[in-house]
């Protein structure tokens, strides 16, 4: 007779139970309540997966990564160096956490969508107009394009691609990051009717509805937006939180406990380390 089948153990990934919010309360449907933690949980994870790397110089607001991210298709293609953004659009951690050889070339993670990392700003963005170009041929319906996201620092170089993609109603979002309090690109932007859109880069919930806007907008056709993330406060005086901010508004929704995040710290963590194992062993293969 034979043996019984031994149950295999599951190594998938358990995200820790969602605190859910009182019955009758209000939820909105343009985001919904699993939509807004899961943003919360992003956020966390792109934090702690920057302090993993200690990468202060390609650190990006949490609030950007997850607000911008979580609204593309698996289809849509990513512009942007920032390895917690890599993340975020699908790029498994051991990948991102393998040492890579000096001078090695940054071929993107195409599985992902996610356009290589180029020194030079100008010619990253014509690379990413080049993805949006093909999308906008290839899409199957004028009304359900594959769209491009891209992520810069650069104003003049973001212009430039600007202009030539509202030239071309190409399905792309440029995000433009900066640490001033005044916006400066979306308001000369306006002089060549490219829809330009300031937003606080600490307001996940406020960045989230402008990509979903302009995303849904490039999607059906309408051409290019960008949204010019920004500091709404002085540095000197306030130095806001993200992630505070956030958790402060899912406790007003009952959407937040502390056993919650706790829970979902240590799990990342965990991932963390598994995945920093095997990083180093396919490092030394």
């Amino acid at each position: 007779m034979a043996a019984p089948a031994t149950k295999k153990k599951s190594t998938a990934r358990r995200t820790p139970a969602a605190p859910q919010a009182p019955a009758g309360s209000f939820e909105n449907p343009l985001i919904p309540n699993a939509r807004l933690q899961l943003i919360y949980s992003s956020m966390l994870r792109a934090r702690l997966l920057d302090a993993k790397l200690a990468t202060a110089a390609q650190r990006t607001p949490e609030a950007v990564g997850a607000g911008l991210i979580l609204n593309l298709r698996e289809q849509d293609a990513l512009l942007s160096a920032a390895p917690s953004h890599r993340f975020l659009k699908g790029v498994p951690l051991k990948q991102l956490l393998q040492k890579p050889a000096p001078r090695t070339i940054d071929h993107g993670f195409p599985a992902q969508n996610v356009l290589p990392a180029i020194a030079d700003s100008a010619a990253a963005l014509y690379a990413a107009l080049g993805i949006a170009f093909t999308y906008k041929a290839g899409a199957k319906s004028s009304h359900d394009s594959h769209v491009v996201l891209a992520y810069t620092t650069d104003i003049e170089a973001c212009l430039a691609a600007a202009r030539l993609a509202e030239l071309h109603r190409l399905p792309i979002l440029f995000i433009l990051s900066q640490n001033g309090t005044t916006p400066v690109a979306s308001l000369r932007g306006h002089r060549f009717a490219l829809p330009g859109i300031p937003v606080d880069r600490d307001d996940a919930v406020a960045v989230y509805r402008v990509a979903q806007e302009g995303i849904a907008r490039a999607r059906a056709g309408g051409g290019p937006t960008l949204v010019e993330c920004m500091r709404y406060t002085a540095p000197q005086k306030h130095k806001s939180d993200a992630i505070a901010t956030l958790e402060r508004y899912l406790k007003s929704k009952g959407l937040f406990t502390a056993s919650w995040k706790r829970a979902l710290i240590d799990g990342f963590r965990r991932e963390l380390a598994a995945a920093t194992v095997k990083a180093r062993k396919a490092t030394k293969s």
